[in-house]
């Protein structure tokens, strides 16, 4: 997927598609397109990283969850019954916030 979206082959997806709003290609035309694969230790890179990702996407997910309810806490109780709430997710999580001056 990643490769398909690559500028390179964005350009060539281009020259076959047709002048419609909705751009489509021919399957025989997506088949032509040249695949080079690049060496095992550049892929084994390439999917550490693609794991990296979608690891720091689902936790983005959840920590965005956790400061709404958080912030939803503060405002019906306190904020400090938020901020143990947001504390102890945290740490259930393994995330450790470090204030940086």
């Amino acid at each position: 997927m990643i490769y398909l979206r690559s500028p390179i082959v964005c350009e060539i997806l281009d020259l076959h598609t047709t002048a419609s709003m909705y751009p489509a290609i021919s399957t025989e035309d997506l088949l032509k397109i040249p695949i080079t694969l690049p060496k095992e230790s550049t892929r084994q890179k390439i999917r550490e990283k693609v794991r990296e990702s979608r690891k720091a996407r689902e936790q983005s997910k959840q920590l965005l969850e956790i400061a709404k309810t958080g912030v939803e806490r503060a405002i019906e109780t306190d904020e400090a019954t938020a901020t143990a709430w947001i504390n102890q997710q945290l740490e259930a999580l393994d995330i450790n916030l470090t204030t940086t001056t």
